[in-house]
């Protein structure tokens, strides 16, 4: 779960569409597009919605928080590049952003 506690972000959803036949590469169609202002929040479904991109399109900060069901320290996630299709897998291994 993530809550906008300040200013604006959008959240563009992805959906993957290729076969899953080349390793480390997918192909993404955009779903849909929504901004969220202060007090809304948004659900990420893991293995189900999950492939998204958060954007601050002001020039202010977003304060916002998020919640996860899981330590995120360990678990196994991927990067996709929009224009290459290339998946990037990486593991996290500390909160960089608090």
């Amino acid at each position: 779960m993530i809550g906008v506690m300040g200013n604006h972000l959008t959240e563009t959803r992805f959906r993957r569409v290729d076969d899953y036949s080349v390793e480390g590469y997918a192909t993404l169609q955009q779903d849909r597009s929504v901004e969220f202002t202060s007090g809304e929040i948004t659900l990420l479904i893991p293995e189900v919605d999950e492939i998204h991109q958060m954007d601050n399109f002001t020039d202010r900060p977003t304060v916002e928080i998020h919640v996860y069901g899981n330590d995120l320290r360990g678990l196994n996630r991927c990067r996709y590049n929009l224009e290459t299709g290339k998946i990037t897998p990486f593991v996290t291994e500390k909160y960089d952003n608090c």
